[in-house]
């Protein structure tokens, strides 16, 4: 056995190099994002350390094998058993971080034309999904508000938010720290001011709290369907309200999301909605 130990950052600089990067496809979102990941882990791992990807031979291992090859340098088989295997790559000492341009949209919504960077592990991917339309169309927010989005994404709907009501303060948080440095950026470059955190759920702002909660939350983990990150947004965004604050959030209409805010808030109600989405919203008393 190797003595060894493990480092969890939410610091996309790492002060120090690594000996070696774990990356499992199956979080992956699409073969887009797992290149941006293998390059990334390569950018934090010194020379001669060590890239190892893992997962099924139907979930996309031949698309990383090639990305690993061409990002970093010949991989070798390290395991493989059950359709299943670990590649890994040497990273060598002239190694070249092949660095993208950063990828921009321009949207208008309710008047207001935002510039935003998108990334592909990021949702949406600098659209305007129906969804986040139909939550921004339905949303009151009142003067002076403080607001929390919660799992904010690339930060679109906090930029509407502050676009349309000034007064209002945001903060944005996010598990994800693709996610905060992206939408600290698009905050930065349409000039709207915000704190930008990341957070495990509203870990980093616990003990705070606000006037409105908004979300989109996120209901696939990698490729996996879940709705648990929806149901404990619910509970965690009514720990984090004043009285009288509000939640709103918007989700695929096949989600059961009613019972869980009705145990949180003991009260509920849908503000839109069409087939494919609904716009839910309650108030803590």
């Amino acid at each position: 056995r190797l003595e060894a130990s493990f480092v969890t950052t939410s610091d996309l600089r790492p002060e120090q190099p690594f000996d070696l990067a774990l990356l499992n496809i199956v979080w992956w979102p699409d073969a887009r994002r797992g290149a941006e990941l293998i390059a990334l882990a390569a950018a934090h791992v010194r020379p001669g350390g060590i890239i190892a990807v893992g997962g099924g031979k139907n979930a996309g291992m031949g698309g990383a094998e090639r990305d690993l090859t061409a990002l970093v340098g010949p991989c070798s088989v390290m395991i493989y058993k059950k359709g299943h295997r670990v590649l890994a790559a040497e990273r060598p000492a002239a190694w070249t971080d092949p660095a993208r341009e950063p990828q921009h949209s321009t949207i208008t919504v309710h008047g207001v034309t935002l510039t935003i960077e998108h990334s592909a592990g990021v949702f949406a991917d600098g659209n305007l999904d129906p969804a986040t339309a139909m939550l921004l169309e339905a949303l009151e927010v009142p003067e002076g508000a403080e607001v929390l989005d919660l799992g904010c994404g690339a930060g679109m709907i906090a930029l509407v938010i502050k676009r349309l009501v000034p007064s209002a303060t945001l903060t944005l948080v996010d598990s994800s720290v693709v996610a905060v440095a992206l939408a600290e950026r698009n905050l930065e470059r349409n000039g709207v001011a915000g704190r930008v955190l990341a957070s495990d759920g509203v870990a980093a702002v616990a003990g705070q709290q606000f006037d409105l909660v908004v979300s989109n939350p996120p209901f696939h983990v990698g490729r996996a369907r879940t709705d648990v990150i929806g149901r404990r947004f619910i509970a965690e965004a009514h720990s984090v309200l004043r009285p009288g604050g509000a939640l709103v959030l918007v989700v695929n209409r096949f989600l059961r999301y009613e019972p869980d805010i009705q145990a949180a808030f003991g009260n509920g109600r849908e503000l839109a909605g069409n087939d494919s989405y609904k716009v839910l919203a309650a108030e803590r008393a």
